[in-house]
C-alpha cells in the first residue's frame, strides 16, 4: 500500500483528518508511516507486501495496547484503529530517542525497572477476562520448554541443514545441552504480562521512558525485569536497591533472581546467536538483500556471550 492508497483508506474509514503522511521506515514484517493531523501525530503500521502470509504480530500489538489502555497504563502508545483484514494498525505517536538500557545510569535504570514492575504485575486472569470481554483471541502462556523447542531447537535444525560454517554450528551445538538444563529447571509458578523484546524498544524523552513495539507482548512465565537485569549485569554487580525492588515486586527470593538472571544470560544469549545466524542463512537462501549484516550480528553476539558464567542450576 503506497501513500495515496493510505490516504484513501483513512478517508474512506473516516479515521482522522490527514494533513501529511511520511514514511518512517520498515520493521521486521511491517512498514511504518507518520500521520499528522493538526497538532496530533500518529503512526500507521502495515504488514509489508513481501511478507508472504498473514502475520499476527500487529493484531497482537493492538490487543496489548487495548488492554494497557483499559488499565490506564500511561507509558505506551494508545490504540486508535485496527483493520484485521488489511493488517493495518494506527496508534498515537510517542516522542523520544531509542536507548540501549545497557548504557543507562543506575538512576534511569531504576526508573525503567519500576515501570517494568508495573507492567509485569498484570495477571493472566486480568488479560484473559479482557480478551473475552472484547472478543479478542486469547493465547495461553507457553512454557520455557515449549519456547525452546519452537524457537531455538527448530532454528538450529534449519541451521544444521543449510549452514556451511561448521565452526559456528559446533559452537552452538556445544552450548545447547546446558541451555536445555536451564530450561528444564525454570520455575513455572507465576505468569504475567511481558513486553518480550525490550532491547531496542524503549524511548527516552527527557526524564520519561516509553515502551513501544509490543509485537511480541504476551503472557509468560518470564518477566521483563529479570531479563533486563540479566542482560546488563552479572548477579554480583546488581545494586542492592534493584535486587530489593525485584524481590518486593515479585515475591521471589534473591536465589531465584540469580537463577533467572543467569538463565537469561545463558539461554537467551545463546538464543540471540541462533536467531541471528538462522536469519542470515534464511535470507541468503531466499536471495534477500543484505544478509551479511546478520552474520556480523552473529559474530558480535558470540563475542559478547558469557562463557565464564558459572551457575548452580538448582535455584531453590
Amino acid at each position: 500500500m503506497n501513500k495515496q492508497q493510505i490516504e484513501q483508506f483513512i478517508a474512506k474509514n473516516d479515521i482522522l483528518d490527514l494533513d501529511k503522511i511520511s514514511y518512517l521506515g520498515k520493521g521486521y514484517v511491517n512498514d511504518n508511516y507518520l500521520l499528522e493531523s493538526g497538532n496530533n501525530k500518529f503512526v500507521l503500521r502495515i504488514q509489508r507486501s513481501d511478507v508472504p502470509e498473514q502475520d499476527s504480530r500487529l493484531y497482537n500489538e493492538y490487543v496489548i495496547y487495548s488492554f494497557l489502555d483499559k488499565y490506564k497504563y500511561p507509558w505506551v502508545p494508545k490504540p486508535v484503529f485496527f483493520d484485521k483484514q488489511k493488517n493495518i494498525l494506527i496508534i498515537t505517536f510517542v516522542p523520544g530517542e531509542k536507548i540501549n538500557y545497557e548504557k543507562l545510569s543506575i538512576k534511569d535504570l531504576s526508573k525503567v525497572a519500576s515501570e517494568l514492575v508495573k507492567i509485569n504485575s498484570f495477571t493472566m486472569d486480568q488479560y484473559k477476562d479482557f480478551c473475552q470481554s472484547r472478543d479478542f483471541d486469547f493465547s495461553p502462556p507457553q512454557t520455557p520448554q515449549q519456547d525452546f523447542e519452537r524457537f531455538e531447537l527448530t532454528r538450529f535444525k534449519y541451521i544444521k541443514q543449510h549452514s556451511n560454517d561448521e565452526q559456528i554450528v559446533d559452537w552452538i551445538a556445544k552450548r545447547l545441552p546446558k541451555a536445555q538444563e536451564f530450561v528444564n529447571q525454570y520455575p513455572l509458578d507465576k505468569v504475567c504480562l511481558i513486553h518480550g523484546d525490550l532491547h531496542s524498544n524503549i524511548l527516552k524523552d527527557r526524564n520519561d521512558f516509553w515502551f513501544i513495539d509490543w509485537e511480541h507482548g504476551r503472557l509468560s512465565y518470564y518477566n521483563d525485569l529479570g531479563y533486563v537485569l540479566g542482560d546488563v549485569f552479572a548477579y554480583e554487580q546488581v545494586k542492592p536497591a534493584l535486587v530489593k525492588l525485584y524481590c518486593q515486586a515479585t515475591g521471589e527470593s534473591k536465589n531465584i533472581l540469580k537463577f533467572k538472571m543467569e538463565y537469561h544470560q545463558y539461554t537467551w544469549g545463546l538464543g540471540g546467536v541462533i536467531w541471528a545466524y538462522h536469519r542470515f542463512i534464511k535470507m541468503k537462501n531466499e536471495n534477500k538483500s543484505s544478509p551479511e549484516k546478520y552474520l556480523e550480528i552473529t559474530k558480535q553476539r558470540i563475542k559478547k556471550f558469557r562463557p565464564e558464567t558459572k551457575v548452580k542450576l538448582k535455584y531453590k
